[in-house]
């Protein structure tokens, strides 16, 4: 009988490290707690809503919750929404192989496309319908914007439903009383990167109205990649198909804008979170059928 050797090959995407750049105070042994500064009394007076959806304290909330403000992100020197995550007991902040987006992972609850907890902007869902995750390409925001984080550390599928299964994050931006007048502000650092962000809030004829807009650039660290699991491939078959060892490419270009309006009862709120040149390592695989 004769053989018949079929050989395929087939390019795939598969994504690396997103560079983040961050301004940390030096630390002798132990992590950084954003409320190592607050006395017991202020914590418990602390007022949440993402327990059970109106405010109340930490102390009556129903629900093992974490309140981070914009001040403690200052104390932090976080840049970017990850930063600030990592320091929050009980959620582990790691990366998966698509485009290299974050998954938080709370109480030990893992998947690739992050479905089991809920985000939230201003208590507004940004779910994608096909995987559960928050976009292919959300990579996470920045801070400047941010006025306060509540997050559930644990099932708060009792008022969100089940997108909340382990847990509920919910990203609260800054108003008129956060903003003094107009912001503005820059930052430079390695591999040419550039932040940028402009917030802006004023009242006019009773209505409340805030500006913010955040720009984020950077060609990503050169970082070496030895191997893959096409060097596998190549190294049992003679080949040499795997374009290791290679650089990665962690190139991204953000811009957030959000632009709100309020007045009484009435507010109207706007949002564009714009993710440019994305890029990831281009890995060749293939495989022979004998």
């Amino acid at each position: 009988m004769k053989a018949i050797n079929r050989c395929m090959k087939m390019e795939r995407v598969i994504p690396a490290l997103t560079l983040i750049l961050v301004t940390m105070p030096l630390l002798a042994e132990e992590e950084y707690d954003p409320m190592a500064d607050i006395s017991l009394g202020e914590l418990m007076n602390l007022e949440v809503s993402i327990a059970t959806g109106v405010k109340q304290s930490v102390a009556k909330a129903p629900a093992v919750t974490t309140v981070i403000t914009a001040k403690d992100i200052e104390s932090i020197g976080a840049t970017y929404l990850d930063e600030v995550l990592e320091t929050v007991q009980g959620l582990h902040v790691s990366r998966d192989t698509i485009l290299n987006n974050p998954i938080y992972t709370i109480r030990g609850i893992y998947s690739s496309t992050n479905p089991e907890v809920l985000m939230l902007i201003n208590g507004i869902s940004i779910k994608k319908l096909f995987f559960g995750n928050r976009g292919r390409v959300w990579g996470g925001m920045p801070v400047n914007a941010i006025s306060r984080i509540e997050i559930i550390r644990g099932p708060g599928s009792a008022v969100f439903g089940a997108d909340a299964f382990s847990g509920v994050i919910n990203i609260i931006t800054k108003g008129v009383e956060d903003i003094n007048g107009t912001e503005t502000g820059m930052r430079v650092g390695a591999f040419n990167t550039q932040d940028a962000w402009l917030l802006h809030g004023s009242q006019q004829s009773g209505f409340d109205i805030v500006t913010m807009l955040e720009y984020h650039n950077t060609d990503g660290h050169q970082e070496i990649v030895d191997m893959d699991a096409q060097s596998q491939f190549d190294k049992k078959h003679g080949t040499n198909v795997s374009y290791t060892p290679g650089a990665i490419s962690l190139s991204r270009r953000n811009l957030d804008a959000r632009f709100d309006i309020s007045r009484g009862n009435w507010q109207l709120r706007t949002g564009y979170q714009g993710r440019r040149n994305v890029t990831a390592i281009k890995l060749r695989i293939s495989y022979c059928v004998i």
